[in-house]
């Protein structure tokens, strides 16, 4: 019984370990991986452009495409950085008063804060995307990463200086969080 038992085990460990249909031979969906977006100055440019953009843009894709999936919104304009930062700060106090019902607006002058309400799950998705744009930004812009690019002088000085403010806009977006959900 017990050597039935271990052969049935190995074979179970043997079947566990193999990958029939090549599931884990993937490939990136984007041609554009990190070591060609940051293989140039003007790479590292662009991507702190997004971030910066992200302030005030829905997505670098077309009108009517966001860069982050929130369930339930139709509308990408919707997950406007700043357009949901002012909805949450301004709306809920007596500096802005808002007379239509679209889409869950009212609520935030009856101070009902939900995890239904479309307006704070687009609020906290932008923040943490912008983060996570900032923390990819930050990874690739290493003083090592920049030498095996050979990236030297003064483009890698400016992307240092780059790199400091990447930094500040993560500790906003951090900050833009701890503001709105402790």
């Amino acid at each position: 019984m017990k050597q039935r038992i271990n052969l049935m085990m190995g074979l179970w460990l043997l079947l566990a370990g193999v990958s029939c249909t090549k599931d884990l031979d993937q490939q990136p969906l984007n041609s554009n991986t990190a070591d060609i977006q940051y293989s140039t100055p003007a790479g590292y440019k662009q991507v702190l452009a997004k971030a910066y953009g992200s302030y005030s843009l829905v997505s670098s894709s077309g009108v009517g495409v966001s860069d982050v999936n929130v369930p339930g919104i139709s509308d990408a304009g919707t997950t406007d950085f700043v357009r949901s930062w002012f909805n949450l700060q301004e709306l809920t106090t007596d500096e802005a008063i808002c007379a239509w019902d679209d889409a869950y607006l009212q609520s935030f002058h009856n101070f009902n804060w939900t995890p239904s309400n479309i307006y704070i799950n687009a609020s906290y998705a932008r923040s943490l995307f912008q983060i996570t744009v900032c923390n990819e930004f930050i990874r690739q812009s290493t003083d090592e990463k920049l030498a095996a690019r050979n990236i030297t002088s003064h483009d890698a000085d400016d992307i240092r200086f780059y790199r400091a403010e990447a930094r500040f806009l993560r500790a906003f977006q951090y900050w833009v969080l701890m503001d709105l959900f402790g």
